[in-house]
């Protein structure tokens, strides 16, 4: 299914039609379930890396260089809550190394 998904050709109700022969009549449901948790995958990967980029933004503007390994280390982080942490401290650190402090 993932090569089908991949090729252009492939309408929407193509794949429904396909998807129910193998699965059944709720395929319908189980197509829609696993686009609404891909969409939310999706925006919740929008949303850090935002707030990742948002802690650079707020560094870069305050003239404080940011060396490779902490750059990794926020690039790296996944965690909303620690990225809100990171912000507000970048808005008040005198080097990127005290966000990790």
């Amino acid at each position: 299914y993932y090569v089908m998904l991949a090729r252009a050709s492939v309408m929407h109700q193509e794949l429904i039609e396909m998807v129910r022969a193998s699965v059944g009549p709720s395929a319908g449901e189980l197509v829609m379930t696993l686009g609404e948790q891909l969409i939310a995958q999706g925006r919740v990967e929008g949303l850090v890396k935002g707030r990742m980029e948002a802690v650079l933004c707020v560094l870069q503007a305050r003239a404080i260089s940011v060396p490779p390994t902490v750059l990794a280390k926020i690039q790296g982080c996944d965690d909303m809550n620690t990225l809100e942490q990171l912000l507000v401290r970048a808005a008040t650190c005198s080097s990127a190394e005290e966000l990790f402090d």
